[in-house]
């Protein structure tokens, strides 16, 4: 198995700051013959709140209003294009209509899917950065939801903690469902491209 940085980062450093803050929480001791058990553990930690991301993706993406992949591919008539304020997507119409040529069926899920596959192909798509990026944003916000957790078990009283934890997950949330929608857009830019050659 090869390790890449979104492995490292997401896994190791979350999961074992995960593992020290309930080390600190329980008021447990820490000892340096262990460090090695630790980051093991702190690795097993971490791939499950990256589990735990990955299974909480559809409560976020109601948040959201929808998915980003299937939201980008519906023109908002007002503006004539799609995507959020800060990520717009002027090119939705040309990518609909390049896609119903190969799915007649108005469905953005499958439509997606077909971008997908599509740019699989290109072997210097900068795709995989902008789904890594999206993940590790999804794991990031998973991450803060469930520290507060934690530390509202033994602090459940301090509003303080509320104070600092809810702006946290808000801004996780937020950069969660831009990068979504970041992902979303550079599919079907890419698509567009692919197709057009």
């Amino acid at each position: 198995m090869k390790f890449n940085y979104y492995d490292t980062l997401v896994n190791l450093v979350l999961g074992y700051t995960l593992l020290f803050l309930i080390i600190i929480i329980g008021e447990l001791d820490y000892k340096d013959d262990l460090a090695v058990a630790y980051i093991a553990c702190g690795f097993v930690m971490g791939y499950f709140v990256n589990a735990i991301s990955s299974m909480l993706e559809p409560v976020y993406f109601w948040t959201f209003g929808g998915k980003p992949s299937a939201n980008i591919l519906k023109i908002n008539e007002a503006k004539g294009y799609s995507g959020i304020a800060r990520v717009p997507f002027y090119e939705t119409q040309k990518a609909i209509n390049l896609l119903k040529e190969e799915c007649a069926e108005v469905d953005e899920d499958k439509w997606f899917g077909i971008a997908v596959r599509t740019i699989g192909r290109n072997k210097d798509s900068r795709v995989p950065t902008f789904n890594e990026q999206y993940a590790f944003s999804r794991v990031m916000l998973t991450f803060a939801i469930i520290s507060t957790i934690i530390l509202a078990v033994k602090f459940y009283c301090h509003w303080q903690l509320y104070v600092i934890a809810l702006p946290i997950i808000f801004v996780a949330w937020y950069r969660c469902k831009m990068r979504g929608y970041y992902y979303a857009r550079e599919v079907l830019c890419e698509y567009i491209n692919i197709r057009k050659n």
